[in-house]
């Protein structure tokens, strides 16, 4: 079937396990005066989310939901 990913998640997707939001470190881009990205291999690395793996995210995000309920009932 059609899924979509939410790209919102994938940072803390990432946080909890890396293997659902599959990523690349990179030097960090330079917005260029004709808003063109130049790359500086010079600066600091940055990561960049390639994937993410929306099923096992919304497992664990939908299990924890129901647990927070659970016990707030």
């Amino acid at each position: 079937g059609w899924s979509k990913e939410i790209w919102d998640l994938a940072p803390i997707a990432w946080l909890l396990n890396a293997d659902w939001a599959p990523s690349v470190l990179e030097h960090s881009p330079i917005l260029t005066d004709q808003y063109t990205w130049s790359i500086d291999h010079s600066r600091h690395l940055m990561r960049i989310a390639t994937g993410v793996r929306r099923n096992p995210i919304f497992v664990d995000l939908f299990r924890k939901l129901a647990g927070f309920s659970t016990k707030m009932a």
